[in-house]
């Protein structure tokens, strides 16, 4: 079975596999995605949170909106890139319109946490 066929749809998704959020954080979306190129990249689920991006695989890992310069989109894949910094992050999603979808929202995130209301927060 390859990695591909091991995404679990975000409807089926279960409390297990994407955990719940501090009190103060709510979840706007959950896909399921690759991390990653190769088809034998880790499996899980991507959460875009108000304070921050999270995947939830074999490995988790939590990122902070202020640490994110842009997401954007490349066909089926989620592109995350960061401050100060030439490094990305690659996520597969299962198709072109949960890209286009995450990538939509997590620009709107990244440009939030980028305004004066989020900083004075104390986020």
């Amino acid at each position: 079975m390859t990695a591909q066929n091991q995404y679990v749809p975000a409807d089926r998704a279960t409390a297990g596999e994407t955990p719940a959020l501090p009190g103060d954080e709510s979840s706007h979306l959950t896909i399921p995605v690759r991390f990653g190129r190769r088809k034998t990249d880790q499996v899980g689920h991507l959460v875009f949170a108000s304070r921050s991006m999270r995947f939830h695989g074999t490995v988790d890992m939590r990122i902070s909106w202020s640490e994110v310069s842009r997401v954007e989109h490349a066909g089926r894949d989620l592109v995350v890139a960061f401050h100060g910094t030439q490094r990305t992050m690659r996520f597969s999603c299962q198709s072109e319109e949960e890209a286009l979808q995450a990538g939509v929202l997590g620009a709107h995130l990244v440009a939030l946490a980028g305004s004066d209301s989020y900083q004075h927060a104390g986020v």
